[in-house]
Order: structure tokens, then C-alpha cells, then sequence
């Protein structure tokens, strides 16, 4: 949960910003967006050897068995709500978009102020096609903590990438800068480069277009 790789695309230009999280017990930090500007060149893969292939079997088949745990602890006591964020959680990291949003809502209809989860259910509305339902989350996770870092990065970046309302997608990084987490000054940096090439959109558009273009060439 603490290692931290992420690339935002902002209308055609890299920045380099926020965290990127893996699977996990509990949603004690909230998962992020991932963006790359291109699908990765994958190298030749050797043929797996049998102890590889052994591995991949076990971990799948320790995670149907987590997850068939789970399902049992809610089918005990639709209540857990531990056990709902758990298989959100592993929903999320396994790709399982709507599965993920499912458990999640059922987490929040417990306990509606959880903002990791109401991060990670915006990740997943965003990754669903869903802008609108992810900005609401990511404003619900701010307003319940108004230090949320990631509520308002992922904020940025639906407003930028999805809703192309730069001036949001500003303020939204302004606030990441705001908070200034002592522990991630790179972060900080970042939202700071962000600011400043999204404001050269909205004062020079073309030359922003021109950009892009020379970038995707």
C-alpha cells in the first residue's frame, strides 16, 4: 500500500503525480488512478517454468479462498463491513470494476463517511466510464476530510482528463499543493509542474494543441 508509480495524462501532455496502490487487508490508504500514455512495449516472455506456473496456481487459489472467506463473513453478517471493503478491495486490484463498485456501496450504506472507500468507488465510477458519479465521490471524501490528498488529486484528474474543466482540475491540484504532505515533497512538486502546464492550456490553447501533437508524433 505504500509503494507510489503513477502517470496522469492531462490533454495530451505527461505529468508525473500521486501514488499508486496495491492490493491490500483493509482500505487503511485508498488505491489511484494509473495512466500511462501508451500500453507498455511487453519484452519476450521465456516460456514459465513449472515452479512460476505452481506459484500463479497457489496465489489464485489463495485468493478464491480469501475471497470465498469473505463472502462467507457477509453471508453471516451483511453487516461486516470490513469484509465488504476487503472484496472491493480485491475486486479493484483483480480489474473487476462493477463487482468492486457493488461492495463498496454496500460498505458505505453502513458507514457513508469513509473517505479511502469513497476515494476508491470514484476510481472505479472514473474507470467505468462514470465522471460525473466519480467526481461526487471525491468531493464527499473531501468534504468529510478536507486534508483527503488523494480525494483531491483524482479530483484533477477526472476534471482535466474526463471533463476538460481545466480551472476545476487547478483548484483541485491547488489544494494537494495546500496540504503539502510532509512525507511525499515529490507529490507536491508535481502538482505544482501540473498547475502550471494546465494554465498554459487555458492562456495558449494552441499552443497546447501543438504540444500534444508533437508529443504523439
Amino acid at each position: 500500500m505504500n509503494d507510489k508509480s503513477v502517470l496522469f495524462l492531462v490533454v495530451g501532455l505527461i505529468i508525473g503525480f500521486a501514488t499508486g496502490m496495491l492490493i491490500a487487508k483493509s482500505s487503511s490508504q485508498p488505491r489511484m488512478f494509473q495512466q500511462q500514455v501508451a500500453p507498455p512495449i511487453m519484452p519476450t516472455m521465456a516460456p514459465q517454468s513449472n515452479n512460476n506456473s505452481a506459484q500463479i496456481a497457489a496465489q489464485k487459489a489463495r485468493l478464491a479462498e480469501k475471497i470465498n472467506e469473505l463472502k462467507q463473513a457477509v453471508k453471516e453478517n451483511p453487516g461486516n463491513m470490513a469484509a465488504l471493503v476487503d472484496l472491493g478491495n480485491i475486486h479493484f486490484d483483480t480489474g473487476q470494476h462493477h463487482e468492486a463498485i457493488d461492495y463498496y456501496k454496500k460498505a458505505l450504506v453502513i458507514n457513508p463517511d469513509q473517505p479511502n472507500v469513497l476515494v476508491d468507488i470514484g476510481i472505479m465510477y472514473r474507470r467505468t466510464a462514470q465522471p460525473e458519479e466519480a467526481v461526487k465521490s471525491f468531493k464527499k471524501a473531501a468534504a468529510i476530510n478536507p486534508n483527503h490528498l488523494y480525494a483531491y488529486s483524482n479530483l484533477g484528474v477526472v476534471y482535466s482528463n474526463d471533463m476538460n474543466d481545466l480551472p476545476k482540475a487547478i483548484e483541485a491540484f491547488k489544494m494537494v499543493v495546500k496540504i503539502n504532505p510532509p512525507n511525499d515533497p515529490d507529490i507536491v512538486a508535481a502538482a505544482k509542474q501540473t498547475i502550471s502546464k494546465l494554465q498554459m492550456m487555458i492562456d495558449n490553447p494552441s499552443a497546447a494543441r501543438s504540444a500534444g501533437d508533437g508529443h504523439n508524433h
